[in-house]
Parts: C-alpha cells; structure tokens; sequence
C-alpha cells in the first residue's frame, strides 16, 4: 500500500474522533477513512476492474460523445469489502467482534419511518439496519443484521481465536449501511446506529493501519 493511502486515513480518522458537527459528520468522517484502506487493501491484493468480452474474446466497446471507450466492468463494492477484511489482523477482529456495540446492533430491531419494524411480509423476524435506500415498501423491507449466534460463538469463546470474514463481513455492511443512511438524511439515521457504528469503525480503520 502506498504511503500516502494509510496517511489520509490517519488524517480522516483524527477528524472524526475530534468533529465537533455532531455523530452524524464524525461518522461520515470515520467510514471514509475505512473506504479509503477498502480500496487501498483490495487493490494491494490483485481486485482491478475487468474488461468486458464478446463470446469471441473481442473487447466490447461503447460509445461516449462520439468517442468509442472500452466497456470496464468496475469491482463489486462487496468483493473490495471481503478482500480488505481478509487482512484484517485477528487481534483486531476479536476487539471488533467483543465490543458490546455489535451485539446492540445484532440485536437491534430496525426502524422505518419513526416506527419498529419487527417482521416482514414473510414474517422473517429483522434484525440490524434498514436499508432505507433499497427499501421501496415497509412490507418487504431490505435491511442488513448481524448472526446473534455467531456473536455469541465469539464472545463464549467457542470461536473467539479465530473470528471468520463471514461474520466481519456481515458487521461491515451494517456499518456501510449505517453510511448509506446518512447520505439519505432521513430520520432513521437516528443517533443510535450512528452511536454504535462509529466505534467499530474506529476499530476496522485501526486494525487495517495496524496491518
């Protein structure tokens, strides 16, 4: 990783934990030093974006004000998210997976317009975050959570040596989602999940700095 990535994420990080615009701001702050290393860390592994190829192995191509451009297909956002985790050092994982942050949200139930969102339509129960980007209609909710059991695995120390990307992988699009929220600047972005998010956020850009 090129010395200039970890420095601008320091930089960002320190504004954060010293913002004085209220938790939403400090959040915003903090999750952009975290997508800073993302993309640092996944590019460092080999994730690039891809060329586009007809069933002939020729490149696809398209046009841009009269100019023909290759057609690239850009790295899912998630692909960059598992790749960073992956160097993500195991004792930060164990400081991110016992923190009692995760377990409010694990247990968190998610709101939508003001209001508690128990179940859905399929009477799945929710659990974590709505996604109030995705979500067009309270019946059939999108909304990220977190596997109380798995977190309970960590914290009882069946699997606490060893927390997997799975599960970091499932923290991580809560605190993303949390992100996506605010940018919407609705009322569900609500102190709480911004309250609890930031601290895990703090602990991913550290453990990545760490590494």
């Amino acid at each position: 990783m090129s010395v200039e990535r970890p420095c601008l994420a320091k930089r960002m990080l320190a504004m954060a934990e010293h913002c004085q615009d209220g938790p939403d701001v400090a959040y915003l702050c903090a999750w952009a030093a975290a997508e800073v290393l993302i993309s640092s860390l996944a590019r460092e592994a080999g994730v690039r974006p891809t060329f586009s190829l007809r069933q002939n192995g020729t490149l696809r191509t398209r046009r841009v004000d009269g100019l023909k451009v290759p057609h690239v297909v850009p790295p899912r956002e998630d692909h960059l998210m598992r790749t960073a985790l992956r160097e993500l050092p195991n004792p930060a994982r164990r400081r991110l997976v016992m923190h009692p942050s995760v377990g409010s949200l694990a247990r968190r139930v998610p709101t939508f317009g003001g209001a508690e969102v128990r179940r859905d339509s399929f009477r799945q129960r929710l659990n974590g975050v709505m996604d109030l980007a995705l979500t067009r209609d309270v019946r059939y909710p999108v909304w990220h959570g977190i596997s109380q059991e798995a977190v309970a695995a960590c914290v009882n120390g069946v699997d606490a040596q060893h927390v997997g990307v799975d599960l970091l992988f499932q923290i991580a699009v809560v605190l993303r989602t949390i992100r996506s929220n605010l940018m919407l600047g609705v009322d569900d972005t609500a102190e709480a999940p911004t309250k609890l998010g930031f601290p895990l956020v703090r602990i991913l850009v550290e453990g990545w700095l760490e590494a």
